[in-house]
């Protein structure tokens, strides 16, 4: 047995120099655990929330569900969230032009595109203005 004693001990040091390598990384793997499940935690409870408020988009049929379900819910949260915004873009755009039309209406702004936004006059309407010779209006 003392033959094998001294390839025990060149085993048992290298055990020893991997274990003194992956010893910090533990805390470290811990830390981002942690951090991993906190996040986790607050996405589930704002897509709770969410879902709560009855947010158009997050009321989803099975088909989507199987595949929400391999999502992590911080995933399923930025889905939800980019979501949400692409909508309310569209939203404010379109909303955003129907504005602009009545108040270039009420103002007696062209807001067409060939009128390019020139006041009109008195009592014209937009197909019938032309620009005076001075490039303005009269």
């Amino acid at each position: 047995k003392l033959p094998e004693l001294p390839g025990a001990r060149i085993q048992v040091d290298k055990l020893r120099e991997r274990l003194d390598f992956m010893a910090p990384m533990l805390s470290l793997l811990n830390f981002t655990q942690d951090f991993f499940q906190r996040v986790e935690c607050e996405a589930s409870v704002q897509l709770m929330r969410l879902k709560n408020a009855n947010v158009a988009g997050l009321q989803s049929g099975s088909e989507k569900e199987v595949v929400d379900s391999k999502m992590v819910d911080t995933a399923k949260w930025l889905h939800s969230m980019t979501d949400i915004v692409i909508g309310l873009q569209t939203t404010t755009a379109d909303l955003g032009s129907s504005v602009r039309s009545v108040v270039s209406a009420s103002i007696g702004v062209d807001s067409t595109p060939a009128g390019g936004g020139h006041l009109l006059r008195p009592g014209a309407h937009p197909s019938a203005w032309a620009p005076s010779a001075g490039g303005g209006a009269s």
